[in-house]
C-alpha cells in the first residue's frame, strides 16, 4: 500500500487527546457517531453551540493542513512557538480523518497571537487561528471524501502507562482490528496510517516497525 499522501487535510476527532489514548472507548465512540452521520458537522449543525470553545467558534470546522500558506508565512512565530501547531497539539495524539485538499472546500485561516482560551467566536468576523497549518470548512464535510485514517501508535497504551514498555505489535494489531471492524460496519474500506512512522498499518510487518518507530520516538521522548 502506497503512503499518505502529502495533499492533505485532517481532522482530529478528540478534543482533548491528551487524556485518552489512541483507540480507547471514547474515542471509538466519538468515531462511530461520526461514521453514523456521514458527515463532519460544525458545532452550530449538530446543535451543540454551548460547547464552542476555539477559533472556529460554532460555524466552522478546524483541520491541520501543511500546505495552508500561513506555515510558509509564519515561519518567525513558529520560531517562537515550535509546538504552537494543529499538528502538534491534536493530529499528532488523536485518531484522525484525512481528505484530498482538492475535494473540500477549504478556507484558509488568518494568524492571531490571540490564544484561543481568550478567543471570543461571537465577535468572529472571518476564519481565524492561533496554529499556523489549521484551515477551516465552513458547515459539514461528507464521508464521502474521506481518503484514510490516522492513529498514534504511539498511544495505543492505558493512560498514564510508559507506553515504550506496553506497546506492542499484538496490542497494535488488536486496537486496528477494532477501528477496522467500525469502518467496514458502515461501510468505509480505506486505510489506516500511523501518523509518526506514515506506514499503512495493513500487514503484521508494517505494524511491527510502526511499534518498534513508536517505541524508539518514546525512549529518546521525542513525543
Amino acid at each position: 500500500m502506497a503512503s499518505l499522501p502529502t495533499d492533505v487535510c485532517m481532522h482530529a476527532i478528540v478534543t482533548h487527546p491528551d487524556f485518552h489514548n489512541a483507540t480507547d472507548r471514547y474515542t471509538l465512540n466519538k468515531l462511530e457517531m461520526i461514521l453514523t452521520s456521514g458527515y463532519l458537522l460544525s458545532l452550530r449543525l449538530q446543535e451543540k453551540e454551548e460547547e464552542a470553545w476555539g477559533c472556529n467558534g460554532v460555524d466552522y470546522i478546524s483541520l491541520c493542513c501543511p500546505c495552508n500558506n500561513n506555515t510558509i508565512a509564519s515561519r518567525d512565530y513558529l520560531s517562537i512557538y515550535p509546538y504552537k501547531t494543529a499538528y502538534h497539539q491534536w493530529i499528532s495524539k488523536s485518531l484522525s480523518l484525512v481528505f484530498p485538499t482538492d475535494k473540500i472546500d477549504i478556507i484558509k485561516t488568518e494568524l492571531t497571537d490571540i490564544y484561543w482560551p481568550y478567543f471570543d467566536w461571537r465577535n468572529q468576523k472571518k476564519p481565524i487561528s492561533d496554529c499556523p497549518d489549521e484551515v477551516q470548512v465552513k458547515g459539514s464535510i461528507s464521508l464521502d471524501n474521506m481518503i484514510a485514517l490516522t492513529v498514534p501508535v504511539y498511544k495505543m497504551n492505558p493512560v498514564g502507562s510508559p507506553g515504550s514498555i506496553t506497546i506492542s505489535p499484538d496490542l497494535v494489531t488488536r486496537e486496528i482490528k477494532k477501528v477496522r471492524a467500525l469502518l467496514t460496519q458502515y461501510g468505509y474500506d480505506i486505510p489506516i496510517y500511523d501518523i509518526l512512522s506514515l506506514l499503512p498499518l495493513d500487514t503484521p510487518e508494517n505494524i511491527e516497525a510502526a511499534t518498534e518507530h513508536a517505541r524508539a520516538r518514546l525512549r529518546k521522548r521525542e513525543i
